[in-house]
């Protein structure tokens, strides 16, 4: 039987063959802990993370408990100020596995209101 992780990475293999990210449309991808969200805009071409994001950063302004869905839409409304700085105009979402719920979607849904997901 394979653990939940084993899984999650087969399903994180797939979503990678489907799309990588340019300088042009980077991808942006969401890591998930039991403690913290991390979130990286990548440029594939280069192999070069353009911006970078993690709760922990919330936690050490505001001290703030970093793992619940509010924390998760602060974090998704910093990466798009940082895109938008950037002048990222496009991105590929990629949720490395983890299933389209909860943080995850919270993360999505503010870079959609941002105009940067489709």
């Amino acid at each position: 039987m394979e653990s939940r992780n084993k899984k999650r990475l087969k399903r994180c293999l797939r979503s990678k063959v489907k799309g990588s990210g340019t300088k042009d449309v980077p991808r942006l991808v969401v890591f998930r802990s039991n403690t913290s969200l991390e979130v990286q805009v990548i440029d594939d071409v280069c192999g070069k993370t353009l911006i970078s994001y993690n709760s922990q950063k919330l936690k050490k302004e505001k001290k703030r408990n970093t793992n619940n869905l509010n924390n998760a839409k602060i974090v998704g409304q910093k990466i798009s100020e940082l895109c938008i700085e950037k002048k990222i105009k496009k991105i590929i979402f990629d949720r490395n596995g983890y299933p389209y719920k909860g943080k995850i979607k919270c993360i999505a849904d503010e870079l959609r209101n941002s105009g940067l997901l489709k």
